[in-house]
């Protein structure tokens, strides 16, 4: 029986799927190494958009939305069973101490992304992509920016980004993501309101959660589509200009195709990604509808900027850190466990 990792994560329409695929793409790397992979979810509460690639792997969901973190200890303990389980890989906001020190005590590995949090006391590997360091349990750097394998295959039609001079408009994306996102949203729809938006911008709002509460002023603005579910997120921004958006995952694959973005952190967690992003010039941020306005028409009028813009991105982010990621843990975990069952202690 092959070693195994075992995927933490969840998704929704409510809270998206950047985290689902970022994991997805990692697992089918790691099981080009023969390593087996699971995935255990939250409780289905639904609706949920079932990716069709989470059907080459095992998958659970916590038997009921009460489900205490006890509970899941035994759960995640339980497939040990089942399963010759040696790491438990967290891409999930909420996560507990009492959980990780329960699992490093039962002698399982712990990784993730340091999104949701420093653990350095609990994580044998960080992912790290906002930072530099390079240290035995941390990753870190742009080189390890993890993103569905779609991207791969999507990158070589955005090598030349001279159509951003030629085009009279610009496609711009929207996405929000999950969050106390209203306020936002009034921004941006004011800002548009404030533009001649219809004679510069097509508008792709992407809003899975369907619950877009200005949709009213939405659909008064002409060129502005709310979208949802988008099946292949890679060949989609393929044909965009220019976002607007949060801080989540999306906003790297959104550098990984060449595509500038101004941004807001929307949660407490983005933070990083936030002052990441803006450090390294790959994104604007904007705080108010005045802001937004300005700078998207700067963007729109100076086509050369926003092509160097975009190169920086397309050039920062190659997208092939899960094959980069997948072969480090092999390498430094499980190459290490086929010689010695112990070594991990």
């Amino acid at each position: 029986m092959p070693s195994c990792v075992l995927f933490r994560t969840h998704f929704s329409d409510a809270i998206g799927y950047g985290h689902l695929y970022r994991c997805l793409s990692l697992a089918e790397e790691l099981k080009k190494q023969s390593i087996d992979v699971i995935f255990l979810f939250d409780f289905n509460v639904g609706p949920l958009h079932f990716p069709p690639a989470l059907n080459e792997f095992n998958h659970y969901f916590l038997p009921d939305a009460g489900c205490i973190e006890h509970d899941e200890v035994n759960i995640i303990v339980n497939y040990l069973n089942s399963y010759d389980m040696k790491m438990v890989f967290y891409d999930k906001y909420g996560s507990y101490k009492e959980t990780f020190s329960t699992l490093r005590y039962k002698g399982l590995l712990l990784a993730g992304f340091a999104d949701f949090g420093v653990y350095d006391e609990y994580f044998d590997l960080q992912i790290d992509h906002n930072s530099s360091v390079e240290e035995a349990r941390i990753l870190g750097g742009f080189d390890a920016c993890i993103l569905n394998s779609q991207y791969n295959l999507s990158r070589s039609t955005r090598c030349n980004s001279n159509k951003l001079i030629e085009k009279d408009k610009l496609n711009l994306f929207v996405n929000m993501g999950s969050g106390d996102v209203d306020l936002y949203k009034t921004i941006i729809i004011s800002a548009f309101k404030m533009m001649d938006v219809n004679n510069m911008f097509n508008v792709y709002w992407l809003d899975n959660s369907g619950e877009l509460s200005v949709g009213q002023d939405v659909v008064k603005i002409n060129n502005i589509k709310v979208i949802k579910n988008i099946e292949n997120m890679a060949d989609f921004l393929g044909d965009m200009d220019l976002a607007v958006g949060s801080c989540g995952v999306n906003a790297f694959e959104r550098c990984s195709m060449g595509i500038f973005s101004l941004v807001v952190k929307t949660v407490e967690n983005q933070r990083r990604n936030y002052n990441s992003l803006l450090s390294h010039k790959l994104a604007i941020g904007f705080d108010d509808s005045v802001a937004l306005k300005d700078k998207l028409y700067s963007l729109f009028i100076n086509r050369k900027e926003l092509r160097m813009h975009s190169i920086r991105c397309f050039q920062a982010i190659d997208g092939m850190g899960s094959e980069r990621v997948a072969k480090h843990i092999n390498k430094k975990f499980f190459s290490a466990i086929a010689i010695s069952s112990d070594c991990h202690r």
